[in-house]
Protein backbone atom coordinates (compact mmCIF):
# COMPACT_ATOMS: atom_id res chain seq x y z
CA UNK A 1 0.00 0.00 0.00
CA UNK A 2 2.60 2.36 0.32
CA UNK A 3 3.09 5.17 2.75
CA UNK A 4 1.09 7.90 0.46
CA UNK A 5 -1.90 5.28 0.78
CA UNK A 6 -1.12 5.11 4.63
CA UNK A 7 -1.30 8.42 5.17
CA UNK A 8 -4.71 8.49 3.05
CA UNK A 9 -6.22 6.02 4.54
CA UNK A 10 -5.52 7.88 7.88
CA UNK A 11 -7.10 10.98 6.72
CA UNK A 12 -3.71 12.71 6.23
CA UNK A 13 -2.84 13.99 2.37
CA UNK A 14 0.47 13.50 1.42
CA UNK A 15 1.31 16.62 -0.58
CA UNK A 16 5.06 17.51 -0.92
CA UNK A 17 6.61 19.96 0.34
CA UNK A 18 6.24 22.46 -2.59
CA UNK A 19 2.58 21.84 -3.17
CA UNK A 20 2.30 22.67 0.54
CA UNK A 21 3.59 25.95 0.01
CA UNK A 22 1.77 27.04 -2.52
CA UNK A 23 -1.59 25.81 -1.39
CA UNK A 24 -0.87 27.56 2.05
CA UNK A 25 0.19 30.88 -0.13
CA UNK A 26 -2.84 30.71 -2.18
CA UNK A 27 -5.50 30.55 0.98
CA UNK A 28 -4.33 33.52 2.20
CA UNK A 29 -4.29 35.21 -1.32
CA UNK A 30 -7.90 34.45 -1.59
CA UNK A 31 -8.56 36.43 1.79
CA UNK A 32 -7.81 39.57 -0.44
CA UNK A 33 -9.09 38.67 -3.75
CA UNK A 34 -12.56 38.37 -2.12
CA UNK A 35 -11.45 41.70 -0.51
CA UNK A 36 -10.82 43.37 -3.60
CA UNK A 37 -14.41 42.12 -4.79
CA UNK A 38 -16.31 43.05 -2.12
CA UNK A 39 -14.63 46.71 -2.16
CA UNK A 40 -15.70 46.70 -6.26
CA UNK A 41 -18.96 45.72 -5.23
CA UNK A 42 -19.72 48.37 -2.91
CA UNK A 43 -17.98 51.10 -4.07
CA UNK A 44 -20.28 50.33 -7.44
CA UNK A 45 -23.71 50.15 -5.17
CA UNK A 46 -22.58 53.69 -3.23
CA UNK A 47 -22.34 55.52 -6.54
CA UNK A 48 -25.39 54.18 -8.22
CA UNK A 49 -27.33 55.46 -4.83
CA UNK A 50 -25.21 58.36 -5.42
CA UNK A 51 -26.49 58.82 -8.64
CA UNK A 52 -29.85 57.70 -8.06
CA UNK A 53 -30.33 60.58 -5.19
CA UNK A 54 -28.87 62.78 -7.32
CA UNK A 55 -31.38 62.21 -10.25
CA UNK A 56 -34.49 61.95 -7.61
CA UNK A 57 -33.27 65.66 -6.81
CA UNK A 58 -33.15 67.01 -10.41
CA UNK A 59 -29.87 66.59 -11.22
CA UNK A 60 -27.13 64.42 -11.70
CA UNK A 61 -24.32 64.12 -8.86
CA UNK A 62 -20.55 64.27 -10.30
CA UNK A 63 -21.99 63.82 -13.77
CA UNK A 64 -18.07 63.66 -15.45
CA UNK A 65 -16.85 60.69 -13.48
CA UNK A 66 -15.39 57.80 -14.62
CA UNK A 67 -16.08 54.79 -11.87
CA UNK A 68 -13.05 52.69 -13.59
CA UNK A 69 -10.61 55.42 -12.04
CA UNK A 70 -12.38 54.66 -8.49
CA UNK A 71 -11.92 51.36 -8.92
CA UNK A 72 -8.19 51.27 -10.54
CA UNK A 73 -7.38 53.23 -7.12
CA UNK A 74 -9.27 50.69 -4.83
CA UNK A 75 -7.34 47.56 -6.63
CA UNK A 76 -4.07 49.21 -6.32
CA UNK A 77 -4.66 49.88 -2.97
CA UNK A 78 -5.51 46.32 -2.45
CA UNK A 79 -2.57 44.91 -4.10
CA UNK A 80 -0.54 47.22 -2.04
CA UNK A 81 -1.67 46.34 1.33
CA UNK A 82 -1.57 42.45 0.20
CA UNK A 83 2.33 42.51 -0.89
CA UNK A 84 3.13 44.55 2.09
CA UNK A 85 0.92 42.26 4.82
CA UNK A 86 1.23 38.86 3.18
CA UNK A 87 5.20 38.66 3.53
CA UNK A 88 5.57 37.63 7.37
CA UNK A 89 3.23 35.10 7.43
CA UNK A 90 3.83 33.11 4.53
CA UNK A 91 7.86 33.25 5.26
CA UNK A 92 6.93 31.88 8.54
CA UNK A 93 4.94 29.50 7.10
CA UNK A 94 7.98 28.10 5.17
CA UNK A 95 7.00 29.66 1.62
CA UNK A 96 9.48 30.79 -0.80
CA UNK A 97 9.68 34.37 -2.25
CA UNK A 98 9.03 33.21 -5.54
CA UNK A 99 5.99 31.04 -4.92
CA UNK A 100 4.80 34.44 -3.07
CA UNK A 101 5.56 36.81 -6.04
CA UNK A 102 3.86 34.01 -8.68
CA UNK A 103 0.87 33.89 -6.34
CA UNK A 104 0.37 37.71 -5.95
CA UNK A 105 0.75 38.14 -9.82
CA UNK A 106 -2.13 35.17 -10.27
CA UNK A 107 -4.54 37.06 -7.08
CA UNK A 108 -3.58 39.98 -9.22
CA UNK A 109 -5.39 38.59 -12.50
CA UNK A 110 -8.20 37.19 -10.43
CA UNK A 111 -9.09 40.00 -9.22
CA UNK A 112 -8.97 42.38 -11.99
CA UNK A 113 -10.55 39.84 -13.88
CA UNK A 114 -13.32 39.47 -11.02
CA UNK A 115 -13.85 42.75 -10.52
CA UNK A 116 -13.99 43.12 -14.08
CA UNK A 117 -16.98 40.73 -14.66
CA UNK A 118 -18.67 42.67 -11.94
CA UNK A 119 -18.53 45.96 -13.67
CA UNK A 120 -19.01 44.71 -16.99
CA UNK A 121 -22.06 43.12 -15.37
CA UNK A 122 -23.28 46.06 -14.07
CA UNK A 123 -23.04 47.95 -17.44
CA UNK A 124 -24.72 45.85 -18.84
CA UNK A 125 -27.75 45.93 -16.72
CA UNK A 126 -27.41 49.37 -16.40
CA UNK A 127 -27.24 50.68 -20.28
CA UNK A 128 -29.76 47.83 -21.34
CA UNK A 129 -32.11 47.59 -18.64
CA UNK A 130 -32.30 50.19 -16.58
CA UNK A 131 -31.50 52.90 -19.08
CA UNK A 132 -31.10 55.99 -16.93
CA UNK A 133 -28.46 58.43 -18.34
CA UNK A 134 -27.93 59.47 -14.21
CA UNK A 135 -26.62 55.91 -13.40
CA UNK A 136 -24.18 56.03 -16.19
CA UNK A 137 -21.24 54.15 -14.55
CA UNK A 138 -19.40 54.41 -17.45
CA UNK A 139 -18.60 58.18 -18.80
CA UNK A 140 -15.00 57.38 -19.53
CA UNK A 141 -12.51 55.95 -21.69
CA UNK A 142 -13.37 52.57 -20.77
CA UNK A 143 -16.68 52.87 -22.87
CA UNK A 144 -15.74 55.12 -25.46
CA UNK A 145 -12.51 52.17 -26.24
CA UNK A 146 -16.08 49.41 -26.52
CA UNK A 147 -17.88 52.06 -28.96
CA UNK A 148 -15.89 53.13 -31.45
CA UNK A 149 -16.03 51.56 -34.25
CA UNK A 150 -12.31 51.18 -35.09
CA UNK A 151 -11.40 49.95 -32.07
CA UNK A 152 -10.01 46.64 -32.90
CA UNK A 153 -8.32 47.80 -36.49
CA UNK A 154 -4.72 47.86 -36.04
CA UNK A 155 -4.71 51.07 -37.53
CA UNK A 156 -7.93 52.97 -35.94
CA UNK A 157 -8.95 55.96 -38.74
CA UNK A 158 -10.42 59.11 -36.75
CA UNK A 159 -13.96 59.90 -37.42
CA UNK A 160 -13.69 63.33 -38.88
CA UNK A 161 -11.63 61.08 -41.90
CA UNK A 162 -14.54 59.68 -42.96
CA UNK A 163 -17.65 61.29 -41.78
CA UNK A 164 -15.84 64.83 -41.66
CA UNK A 165 -17.09 65.43 -38.13
CA UNK A 166 -16.17 63.80 -34.36
CA UNK A 167 -19.96 63.87 -33.22
CA UNK A 168 -21.16 60.78 -34.82
CA UNK A 169 -23.05 58.66 -33.04
CA UNK A 170 -22.21 55.05 -31.60
CA UNK A 171 -24.62 53.86 -30.32
CA UNK A 172 -23.66 50.27 -29.95
CA UNK A 173 -21.26 48.73 -27.44
CA UNK A 174 -19.12 45.42 -27.72
CA UNK A 175 -18.82 44.46 -24.22
CA UNK A 176 -16.03 41.80 -25.15
CA UNK A 177 -14.35 44.67 -26.08
CA UNK A 178 -15.48 46.51 -22.83
CA UNK A 179 -14.36 43.16 -20.36
CA UNK A 180 -10.67 43.05 -21.54
CA UNK A 181 -10.39 46.97 -21.52
CA UNK A 182 -11.71 46.93 -17.78
CA UNK A 183 -9.47 44.10 -17.49
CA UNK A 184 -6.29 45.66 -18.76
CA UNK A 185 -6.85 48.61 -16.56
CA UNK A 186 -7.30 46.92 -13.30
CA UNK A 187 -4.24 44.67 -13.86
CA UNK A 188 -2.05 47.05 -14.60
CA UNK A 189 -3.28 48.86 -11.22
CA UNK A 190 -2.86 45.37 -9.20
CA UNK A 191 0.15 45.30 -10.68
CA UNK A 192 1.47 49.21 -9.73
CA UNK A 193 -0.17 48.19 -6.06
CA UNK A 194 2.00 44.90 -5.82
CA UNK A 195 5.05 46.63 -6.32
CA UNK A 196 4.18 49.53 -4.52
CA UNK A 197 3.53 47.63 -1.72
CA UNK A 198 7.11 45.48 -2.24
CA UNK A 199 8.83 49.14 -1.98
CA UNK A 200 6.94 50.69 0.84
CA UNK A 201 8.23 47.19 2.86
CA UNK A 202 11.99 48.12 2.47
CA UNK A 203 11.68 51.99 2.87
CA UNK A 204 9.31 51.22 6.06
CA UNK A 205 7.25 53.66 7.81
CA UNK A 206 9.14 57.13 7.64
CA UNK A 207 10.32 55.96 3.71
CA UNK A 208 6.94 55.77 2.75
CA UNK A 209 5.97 58.92 4.60
CA UNK A 210 8.98 61.07 2.96
CA UNK A 211 8.13 59.64 -0.59
CA UNK A 212 4.17 59.87 -0.29
CA UNK A 213 5.87 64.03 0.42
CA UNK A 214 8.14 64.31 -2.47
CA UNK A 215 5.36 62.46 -4.49
CA UNK A 216 2.80 65.82 -3.47
CA UNK A 217 4.83 68.22 -4.21
CA UNK A 218 6.11 67.07 -7.72
CA UNK A 219 2.59 66.57 -8.11
CA UNK A 220 2.03 70.11 -7.22
CA UNK A 221 4.78 71.68 -9.02
CA UNK A 222 4.20 69.21 -11.89
CA UNK A 223 2.94 72.08 -14.26
CA UNK A 224 5.75 74.75 -13.63
CA UNK A 225 8.86 72.72 -13.35
CA UNK A 226 8.20 70.41 -17.22
CA UNK A 227 8.04 72.39 -19.98
CA UNK A 228 4.58 72.27 -22.09
CA UNK A 229 5.79 70.55 -24.97
CA UNK A 230 7.50 67.79 -22.58
CA UNK A 231 4.04 67.24 -20.64
CA UNK A 232 2.17 67.35 -23.99
CA UNK A 233 4.62 64.45 -25.27
CA UNK A 234 4.17 63.09 -21.38
CA UNK A 235 0.27 62.89 -22.01
CA UNK A 236 -0.40 61.77 -25.47
CA UNK A 237 2.40 58.30 -24.35
CA UNK A 238 0.58 57.75 -21.01
CA UNK A 239 -2.74 58.34 -23.76
CA UNK A 240 -1.76 55.77 -26.50
CA UNK A 241 -0.72 53.68 -23.67
CA UNK A 242 -4.22 53.68 -22.36
CA UNK A 243 -4.89 53.02 -25.88
CA UNK A 244 -5.92 56.32 -27.12
CA UNK A 245 -4.91 58.08 -30.38
CA UNK A 246 -4.11 62.26 -30.24
CA UNK A 247 -4.14 64.59 -33.12
CA UNK A 248 -4.28 68.39 -33.10
CA UNK A 249 -4.34 71.05 -30.51
CA UNK A 250 -6.00 72.81 -28.54
CA UNK A 251 -10.10 72.77 -29.58
CA UNK A 252 -8.85 71.14 -32.46
CA UNK A 253 -7.95 67.83 -30.40
CA UNK A 254 -8.81 64.62 -32.12
CA UNK A 255 -9.64 60.91 -30.48
CA UNK A 256 -9.29 57.80 -32.06
CA UNK A 257 -9.49 54.58 -29.34
CA UNK A 258 -8.11 50.62 -29.81
CA UNK A 259 -7.82 48.16 -27.74
CA UNK A 260 -4.49 46.77 -28.58
CA UNK A 261 -2.14 49.53 -26.87
CA UNK A 262 -3.82 49.27 -24.20
CA UNK A 263 -3.42 45.35 -23.56
CA UNK A 264 0.10 45.91 -25.30
CA UNK A 265 0.48 48.00 -22.16
CA UNK A 266 -0.75 45.88 -19.91
CA UNK A 267 1.80 43.10 -20.17
CA UNK A 268 4.71 45.68 -20.27
CA UNK A 269 3.77 47.22 -17.31
CA UNK A 270 2.85 43.50 -15.46
CA UNK A 271 6.52 42.41 -17.07
CA UNK A 272 8.28 45.26 -15.60
CA UNK A 273 6.12 45.38 -12.15
CA UNK A 274 6.68 41.58 -11.80
CA UNK A 275 10.49 41.96 -12.09
CA UNK A 276 10.47 44.80 -10.12
CA UNK A 277 8.55 42.72 -7.09
CA UNK A 278 11.10 39.92 -7.48
CA UNK A 279 14.36 42.18 -6.94
CA UNK A 280 12.65 43.75 -4.28
CA UNK A 281 11.16 40.64 -2.27
CA UNK A 282 14.86 38.84 -2.61
CA UNK A 283 16.34 40.72 0.03
CA UNK A 284 12.89 41.44 1.67
CA UNK A 285 13.30 40.40 5.30
CA UNK A 286 10.32 39.91 8.39
CA UNK A 287 10.74 43.13 10.74
CA UNK A 288 8.41 42.36 13.80
CA UNK A 289 7.70 46.68 14.36
CA UNK A 290 6.75 46.89 10.88
CA UNK A 291 4.69 43.92 9.68
CA UNK A 292 2.99 43.20 13.24
CA UNK A 293 -0.10 43.37 11.29
CA UNK A 294 0.48 40.86 8.99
Amino acid sequence: MGDRGLLRGVGIRGDGPARRTRRIAWMRERRWIAMGVVVAVVALVLDMLLAGVGHLLGGIVAPDHDMLYWLCSFTLATSAVASWSMFRFLICQGVSRRTIVTTQFAGNACIAAAVGAVLTVVAVVDIVVIRVPAWQIFVGRAEMIARYPYTLSWNPRYLSDEFGRTAVPMLRINWLVLTLAVFAFLMMAAMIGQTLGELAARLQVRGVLAALAVAFVVALLYGWLVPSGIRDTVDRLLAFMMGVYQRGVGMGLEFAYSLWPLLGSMVVVSLLCGTASWLLIRRREVRPGIEAMA
